[in-house]
């Protein structure tokens, strides 16, 4: 049987929908909130271009953005290709251009760095919640 990450998900949610998932700081998600949020965001993706077997690249700091991107990636049917927050943005350049990068997520302090770096790869920002251009 072929299991998929949003399968595992749905799994998750159906098992235990109020059960704590993912936790960084004070900030809270139960798999039900995890499951809405990644397929809200997994929508804002295929908005963006985004499609079955693209490579969209990951690249955020540690936080609960950072699941949920991930997550939100794989149910768009996108090929996850996550990355170190703190590299460089010519390691990251090489990473997008060898991997075929669709898309670029990461922090709204590095879109205009990576942007300029990554010049055949869209770069757009995740900020607390939603995706911004």
């Amino acid at each position: 049987m072929l299991r998929t990450i949003p399968g595992l998900l749905r799994h998750a949610v159906a098992a235990h929908p109020d059960r704590l998932a993912v936790a960084f700081g004070t900030n809270r998600l139960t798999f039900q909130e995890l499951h809405a949020a990644a397929w809200a965001e997994a929508g804002r993706l295929a908005e963006l271009g985004v499609e079955e077997g693209d490579r969209v690249g990951v690249c955020l700091r540690p936080g609960v953005d950072q699941p949920v991107t991930l997550l939100a990636a794989s149910c768009a049917g996108a090929v996850v290709v996550p990355m170190h927050p703190n590299l460089m943005a010519s390691n990251i350049r090489h990473v997008a251009e060898n991997a075929g990068l669709r898309l670029l997520v990461t922090d709204a302090s590095r879109v205009d760095e990576l942007t300029a770096a990554c010049l055949t790869t869209r770069v757009v920002a995740r900020p607390g919640g939603a995706l911004r251009t």
